[in-house]
């Protein structure tokens, strides 16, 4: 059995593996939205600057001034239409990806009721 550790660390008989966090897939995600060239020149939005993450498309999240006729998600912002199309596989997984990790992420815990309360005595 070859020992996993979800850490970067020394040892040479071990997978080390360091999992991106859900922030760097969002920034990810967010980096392969096609911005418009009206929003780059008013400063609506930054120049991309993290497409060198050297593999293929995560996601794709097409812009389009007309309302998409094969989307699968579409949301209308500044009169533009951004969205994954319906036959772009690849994109529609990676948004149920996001979907569920950021509301794991979000979903009220039901055992937080039952941490114990810590009370520090100030003053």
């Amino acid at each position: 059995m070859i020992p996993v550790y979800l850490r970067p660390g020394s040892s040479q008989e071990a997978i080390h593996i360091v999992m991106r966090s859900p922030f760097d897939m969002l920034r990810h995600a967010a980096s392969k939205v096609q911005v418009p060239a009206p929003h780059l020149e008013a400063g609506i939005a930054e120049p991309e600057t993290w497409r060198d993450w050297g593999e293929d498309p995560f996601m794709t999240i097409r812009s389009s001034r007309q309302r998409p006729r094969n989307a699968q998600v579409a949301v209308r912002y500044r009169d533009w239409w951004f969205y994954i199309d319906a036959t772009d596989t690849v994109s529609k997984r990676s948004f149920r990806i996001l979907k569920l990790l950021i509301g794991m992420r979000l979903a009220d815990r039901d055992d937080d009721q039952r941490m114990p309360v810590l009370t520090v005595p100030v003053g």
